[in-house]
């Protein structure tokens, strides 16, 4: 410790004299440069706002029969962007398809957002269209004075008008838009829980922590965090626990905050009746997320970069961890189900983190306030002993905070020597193999504990890992999150120590079956490497679209026909690129290879069967949401189950009165960077699916309606 403090001293003394521009970067870990800089504390499916395909924007006036000049821009990822400079002699007022009202079109390679800008001396309108000539997004004045401007994010869930409309939710009163505001209507006092120590195996920080309890059930949380970024290699060290025991303010890089209880519609404390049913109950308490800057008057933070990897949008760091869901905001920008993202409150892991060998923050004298804490944890579990249908159960949660502190109400002092039931080997069978509690000690509780615990819910618990068959369950995806596209562990820290010890990669190899991630010398292959996708096989008229936007690792791409029906004599175009087209195509069957490449490193072949049916019905490009998907959901019996206070279409989620949108909830559930792995085709088709495998689902067998959903989606998934 005393080390640790005169090398801190020194940084401290060294950052006084020169503070340039730069002297906050974080030193990334060697083994993550090779990694998309963002995708560590993000939901796998991101949820872009326009699928890969060819939309249209259309200059169009409030009024008809206006003359004037127009510039219109379109601004769809950098480099790519379209401006236009056009006169209206006639407008066509508001009719996307007046012949007085100008378009322009692009192509979106890969799915992502787009910034449409319509200037004009004249009032303008403006429309943004799908190939079929459907209006997505119009608008007439959000650019200013008479101008038009429609803005979708790249991400629907990772954009600060999504951390706005969260906060608008949970605190419309605004009384807690600046840190004094959360501390002063959740009343801390001098008295309240303080613990430091540091996270090591999470994000690395030097934990400030204060725990205030209300005696009621509701409880509120800040943490003060420190990290010392002077120092290559040192970033995730011991030196952020010196800093935060000395309080560096130089080192102080925000403020993380929860309250938990009933959401607070008034701006004071009090039972405030959320799911609508006229009390206060356990029902409407939930955790709510806040972040603060590291400078007064430490003001809440839309966005956040806890990694140095980039900034997120809250509340979605946070819930990655919390077991919460991200969904897309409603048609009117509202944050779904008053703010409640289904999080819980996190268990804290007192053997894994460093305490200072100093009174008063030895880890005896910190125990005591972490204790505190992990109680006021488990007694929020509690309150979910018997939580309605489709929500989440606590008590595989509550079982490891009763072993860590010795029965039933937390008794005793922390021990964690926890291995769930579910993964102590059974030499009678074989399964759980031999060895698979040492997996769960060395690899499960050290990375993937942390956040699969709190997710799943009663009647589909499996994603939460509590048992070996739960695990081997996804190991399929396992093989191709971990080792394949890096995605997991979902840390940065975690995902570092993970890879550099070797060991534990390894480890989680020798447990999957047929695992097949090795080299030709034998040697354990990791994610950065490029890997082509070229999409599911389809049936479609031609022309026809195919995406390898899903591929990993891929800087340039190039596309073949492999074969093809006797006669055909069919076309590719934008073969260089990451969405191709297939034309010029008679009926029948088409194989199409892709590789990808990474600097002078490039993929294996992969390749997607198209069957071109020009006499398809219905054609996918005719395919809306209204039409034909919503029929076959019920159809399908799925609203038997996912019924939602007498809706007759599932909104998935059981939240009874929660008036929910249908379509945009459905559409949540769909990927658009990796179509197979939509939700709305895994659950349906037997993937880790309670209802089991419905009609038209079987991909062994009658898959229609499997093909009509995947259809729908690669698309555009249109209403």
């Amino acid at each position: 410790m005393q080390r640790h403090l005169a090398v801190l001293c020194a940084v401290t003394l060294l950052a006084a004299c020169s503070r340039g521009d730069d002297a906050a970067e974080t030193a990334a870990p060697e083994v993550t440069e090779k990694f998309a800089s963002n995708h560590f504390l993000q939901y796998l499916n991101q949820q872009p706002s326009l699928a890969a395909g060819e939309y249209t924007v259309v200059a169009a006036t409030a009024a008809p029969g206006q003359a004037g000049a127009y510039t219109l821009t379109t601004d769809y990822g950098a480099p790519l962007l379209l401006q236009v400079n056009g006169n209206w002699t006639s407008s066509g007022g508001q009719n996307p398809a007046s012949p007085g009202n100008p378009g322009a079109g692009f192509t979106r390679e890969t799915p992502g957002g787009v910034m449409v800008t319509l200037r004009s001396t004249v009032d303008a309108y403006l429309y943004l269209l799908d190939r079929n000539g459907s209006v997505i997004a119009e608008d007439d004045n959000s650019g200013g004075g008479t101008d038009a401007q429609i803005f979708l994010p790249a991400s629907q869930t990772n954009d600060a008008s999504y951390a706005q409309a969260y906060y608008a939710t949970i605190d419309p009163a605004g009384t807690r838009d600046t840190l004094a505001g959360f501390q002063a209507v959740n009343g801390f006092s001098a008295g309240d829980t303080h613990v430091i120590f540091r996270d090591t195996k999470d994000l690395g920080y030097g934990r400030d922590m204060y725990f205030h309890d209300n005696a009621d059930g509701t409880y509120a949380f800040y943490v003060n965090n420190f990290v010392v970024t002077d120092l290559p290699g040192e970033t995730y060290g011991p030196l952020n626990l010196d800093a935060a025991i000395a309080q560096v303010a130089r080192y102080h890089i925000g403020t993380n905050a929860i309250e938990y209880g009933p959401i607070d519609v008034d701006g004071a404390l009090g039972p405030d009746d959320v799911n609508g049913d006229g009390v206060s109950d356990a029902a409407d308490y939930f955790p709510r997320f806040y972040n603060y800057s590291s400078d007064p008057p430490f003001e809440r933070r839309d966005t956040v970069d806890l990694d140095g990897k980039g900034e997120k949008a809250m509340p979605v760091p946070c819930i990655v961890c919390h077991g919460g869901r991200a969904d897309a905001l409603l048609p009117d920008g509202s944050f779904p189900r008053s703010g409640d993202t289904f999080s819980q409150l996190q268990p804290l892991d007192v053997g894994t983190f460093e305490y200072s060998d100093e009174s008063p923050w030895t880890r005896a004298e910190v125990e005591v306030g972490l204790k505190a804490i992990n109680q006021a944890v488990y007694d929020s579990y509690a309150a979910l002993e018997n939580p309605p249908l489709g929500q989440w159960d606590s008590s595989m949660a509550r079982e490891m905070l009763e072993a860590w502190y010795g029965g039933a109400g937390l008794p005793g002092a922390f021990d964690d020597t926890y291995v769930p039931a579910g993964w102590q080997p059974d030499p009678g069978d074989g399964s759980p193999p031999a060895g698979s509690d040492d997996l769960y000690r060395d690899v499960l509780s050290t990375n993937c504990r942390t956040c699969h615990l709190l997710r799943g819910s009663q009647h589909q618990g499996d994603i939460d890992f509590t048992s070996w068959d739960k695990f081997l369950g996804y190991d399929d995806r396992i093989e191709e999150l971990v080792f394949d596209e890096g995605l997991m562990p979902l840390a940065t820290l975690t995902f570092d120590n993970f890879h550099d010890s070797g060991f534990m990669a390894e480890m989680l190899a020798s447990f999957l079956p047929d695992f097949s991630r090795y080299d030709d010398a034998g040697a354990l292959l990791l994610p950065g490497r490029p890997i082509a996708k070229a999409g599911p096989d389809r049936a479609s008229p031609s022309p026809v679209a195919v995406s390898g936007a899903a591929s990993l690792f891929a800087e340039t791409y190039a596309w073949t026909i492999v074969s093809q029906p006797t006669g055909a004599n069919a076309a590719l175009s934008g073969a260089s690129t990451a969405r191709v087209t297939l034309s010029n195509a008679i009926d029948g069957s088409y194989v199409l290879a892709l590789t990808v490449s990474l600097g002078s490193v490039t993929s294996e072949p992969d390749t997607v069967t198209v069957l071109v049916d020009s006499g398809m019905s219905p054609a996918p490009q005719a395919l809306t949401f209204t039409a034909h998907i919503a029929p076959v959901l019920i159809s399908a019996g799925c609203a038997g189950c996912h019924d939602d206070g007498g809706n007759p279409l599932p909104p998935v989620l059981y939240t009874p009165g929660a008036n929910r949108d249908v379509y945009t909830t459905l559409r949540s559930l769909v990927n658009f960077d990796d179509p197979v792995n939509s939700r709305l085709l895994l659950k349906p088709s037997g993937n880790h699916h309670a209802g089991g495998q419905l009609a038209g689902f079987d991909l062994a067998g009658n898959r229609a309606n499997y093909d009509l959903f995947l259809n729908w989606i690669l698309v555009g998934a249109p209403e």
